[in-house]
């Protein structure tokens, strides 16, 4: 019971939909990386306290060559929600 108590201690973030997150806010992008999940290939960043699956529509825009040129600016990334769209 102590290995998986120490599993779920390790850090994981919790991952949220973007739609959840705070409108109005900025939130540090520290990783971006595409993956594939159970609804085909998307792009996910990690933020300070979550991970966030980018929707389709920007998964799609985002290459994996634009996915390297915005990782190697030395400038920090933020993640910004304006709005929720339905």
């Amino acid at each position: 019971m102590d290995v998986l108590n120490r599993v779920a201690r390790c850090g994981q973030k919790p991952i949220l939909k973007a739609g959840e997150l705070e409108l109005n806010t900025r939130f540090r992008i520290h990783n971006i990386r595409r993956t594939k999940s159970l609804f085909g290939n998307s792009v996910r960043v990690e933020l300070d306290n979550y991970a966030v699956f980018l929707p389709r529509r920007i998964s799609d825009y985002l290459t994996e060559e634009k996915i390297d040129e915005l990782l190697r600016d030395p400038r920090p990334l933020y993640l910004y929600i304006w709005e929720k769209r339905c």
